[in-house]
């Protein structure tokens, strides 16, 4: 299967860890606040994670959840 891999700006959650699955969603402006979409898509389990929690590598599923 393919691997994406995901970089943040900051650490992710401590409990985060390999086997989990990653999700993504989209998200809006709505009167000065950040909104979600009700379309939670299903990126897959999460393979590695670095050591300064900032990077992950994923399988991708692509199914969609909703």
């Amino acid at each position: 299967m393919p691997q994406i891999t995901i970089t943040f700006t900051s650490p992710i959650n401590a409990s985060t860890q390999v086997g989990d699955k990653a999700y993504y969603v989209n998200t809006g402006s709505s009167g000065g606040f950040t909104t979600n979409s009700s379309t939670i898509t299903e990126i897959g389990d999460i393979l590695e994670i670095n050591a300064a929690r900032t990077q992950m590598i994923c399988l991708i599923n692509l199914i969609r959840q909703t």
